[in-house]
């Protein structure tokens, strides 16, 4: 048998990993029925989703026309510098900035690694975001998150 698409099997491959990671790390929690679920049937229900899907991806690789792979770019530095920042920045801007700041700088951060994403509309984008948030998850969920912290006089 020879591989047609290397894209489907090694993207199945990271889901089989995935969903059976998932599984092994749930199998500690109590997975419950149907009608009472415990905290491990959630997880381990999606893992076992994730990986029949999985071996869907790398089946479909070994059928059907033939494609070519593009080399792989595993590593484009401003992409993972940007995403991973803005996701740290987050962290650490919380509680002291406010949830509405911290998204909004999470926004932007995670906008100056993408090509062709303007700032005109990543500060739009990051407005809409942080009120949004704000209003999803202090306003209307209750969570414990101040809309602007303590570094605002708040």
């Amino acid at each position: 048998m020879e591989m047609r698409k290397p894209k489907d099997f090694y993207s199945g491959l990271l889901f089989l990993v995935i969903g059976l990671g998932t599984i092994v790390l749930t199998r500690e929690l109590t997975f419950g029925t149907a009608r009472s679920m415990g905290p491990g049937y959630s997880p381990t229900m999606l893992g076992g989703l994730i990986s029949a899907l999985a071996l869907v991806l790398m089946v479909r690789a070994f059928r059907g026309e033939a494609e070519a792979m593009e080399p792989l770019n595993l590593f484009a530095a401003r992409a993972v510098i940007a995403i991973l920042g803005s996701c740290l920045i987050f962290s650490v801007l919380v509680r002291p900035a406010g949830m509405i700041p911290a998204v909004a700088v999470t926004v932007l951060v995670a906008a100056w690694g993408m090509r062709g994403f303007g700032w005109r509309t990543a500060a739009i984008l990051a407005a809409v975001l942080a009120i949004g948030c704000w209003l999803a998850f202090v306003v209307l969920l209750g969570l414990p998150v101040r809309g602007f912290g303590p570094w605002f006089g708040v």
